[in-house]
């Protein structure tokens, strides 16, 4: 063997050098007041992080909050006894700083206030809510979690101005300025509303506008009763305003008459000529016609304007300020209705069929153009005269296109007293008439009792003779005739 390291006389000295300097070492570290494990700092650490532990010290939902809600008996309510000590105060008291255990005795205090005076629970009463409380803890957790799933504002915060979670699809934002997120149990900062805490439903409400100040959507937070586990319950659904009704546009103005449409006003007068009228026929029988109140164009239509309308320009002599002639009464009929549809207006006429055939029915509700009728046309052609012509019992071509070479640019000639041209003279002018007697037509302005084969046109033209200028002359044939003496001119009605 060779000889120890250290002798048996030096040993025991080592000994207790050794147990000394592990001494010195533990006193050392225990003494230490930055340790984090010790001293006063343990229970500062320990309520920093108290969440990370799973103490939700300043949620709502907490054990300690359900039974302020219930206004019983809790220790914040309570307070502490005169030795400091709170027998109540469960293990999670000890992280909470003087300010949230004030909050939260500010809590109760407005709960009492509010529920005016409730009495307070016996003990046995407490004991049991408490133990409901404790077998929800797991209930309480969950809810804590689906309020911050939610966005729920200002949850989760015990102190004022303190923000909540955000809202993942309304960027909903937190409580600020003392208020608590619209939350009714923590209100006690100065946004908060008065009266709140007594109801047993609270709603709040996060409105979302657009650039022009309507409401496009938000967020609905309902805060009910308590349930039978002493669980506040919580709703919480995306609120989508209705939008208002978009109201209808406002009606079209009136439809503007063209300055080219004249007036007619209603009036009397006396159809036809008497029996002393130089060239009068027999079918000229006179009889008073009432006439309402009607529009009738000052021109005749040109060639321009149907062109423009139907396509086409069937006229023998071709220039646009020339009267349209070499059309039909159908043709006429048939222009009046797409001019309607131009002018936005409602077409007269339902045209069915084909050829000599066609069925043409007139709407009388209809506020599109028209072909006037007979006794419209006669009593705007007079203007008030009773004499032969409306220039007097005679007429001369200076006055009007009759027995000439064409057709002349339309108002040519002067117009008659109420503005009208060619009533005499240039085309002769399509109505809306079936060709009938006197006789057995009715006695106002509207159409013939019975249907013949002959629509009627009136006025003279440039191939005729004075004796068909006449203002009572009555001139007629097949509907779908056409001549290049015979045009016409449109209507509306006036109301």
């Amino acid at each position: 063997m060779g000889k120890p390291l250290i002798s048996r006389k030096k040993a025991p000295f080592l000994i207790f050098l050794t147990g000394t300097a592990i001494a010195i070492c533990l006193f050392l570290v225990f003494s230490n007041e930055n340790n984090p494990l010790f001293g006063d700092n343990a229970a500062k650490n320990s309520s920093e992080n108290g969440h990370s532990r799973g103490f939700s010290v300043r949620s709502i939902f907490s054990r300690r909050d359900q039974t302020a809600i219930h206004g019983e008996n809790s220790a914040l309510g309570e307070g502490e006894n005169k030795d400091g000590e709170n027998p109540e105060m469960d293990e999670e008291s000890i992280f909470l700083t003087e300010e949230e255990l004030a909050a939260q005795a500010e809590i109760q205090a407005l709960i009492a206030a509010q529920s005016g005076g409730a009495q307070e629970a016996d003990a046995e009463s407490a004991a049991q809510n408490s133990s409901q409380v404790q077998n929800q803890s797991g209930i309480q957790e969950t809810a804590n979690a689906q309020a911050g799933t939610l966005g729920i504002q200002g949850i989760g915060s015990a102190q004022p101005g303190t923000q909540g979670t955000e809202s993942a699809q309304l960027g909903t934002q937190g409580s600020a300025d003392g208020q608590t997120g619209g939350n009714p149990f923590l209100a006690h900062g100065p946004g908060a509303e008065s009266g709140s805490l007594a109801e047993d439903h609270f709603t709040h409400e996060n409105i979302i506008y657009d650039a022009f100040g309507n409401i496009i959507g938000g967020t609905a937070l309902s805060y009910g009763s308590l349930n039978e586990h002493n669980i506040l319950d919580i709703e919480h659904h995306l609120m989508v305003e209705e939008i208002p009704e978009i109201p209808p546009p406002p009606p079209p103005p009136p439809y503007v008459i063209p300055e080219h449409m004249i007036l007619i006003t209603r009036g009397a007068y006396v159809m036809g000529s008497p029996e002393e009228e130089a060239d009068r026929l027999e079918d000229e029988i006179q009889h008073w016609v009432t006439v309402g109140a009607f529009y009738i164009s000052k021109y005749e239509v040109t060639q321009r304007e149907y062109e423009q309308i139907m396509g086409n320009n069937p006229s023998y002599s071709k220039d646009p300020s020339l009267p349209v002639e070499n059309v039909s009464w159908f043709d006429a009929v048939e222009y009046c209705n797409r001019l309607s549809i131009r002018e936005g207006l409602n077409p007269v006429y339902t045209i069915t069929g084909a050829g000599l055939y066609q069925v043409v029915t007139w709407d009388h509700e209809a506020n599109g153009y028209r072909l006037p009728i007979e006794a419209e046309w006669e009593y705007a052609c007079r203007a008030g005269s009773t004499t032969t012509f409306n220039t007097g019992n005679s007429i001369s071509r200076s006055r009007a296109n009759y027995f000439g070479r064409g057709t002349t640019r339309v108002g040519s000639y002067p117009p008659n007293e109420w503005g009208l041209y060619d009533m005499h003279g240039n085309v002769s002018e399509w109505c809306w008439d079936w060709y009938e007697d006197y006789t057995l037509m009715t006695a106002t302005s509207h159409t013939s009792a019975f249907s013949q084969l002959h629509r009627i046109f009136r006025g003279g033209n440039w191939l005729n003779t004075v004796m068909r200028l006449r203002s009572a002359f009555r001139d007629h044939f097949y509907p779908t005739h056409r001549s290049i003496g015979i045009g016409f001119r449109v209507a509306l009605n006036h109301e």
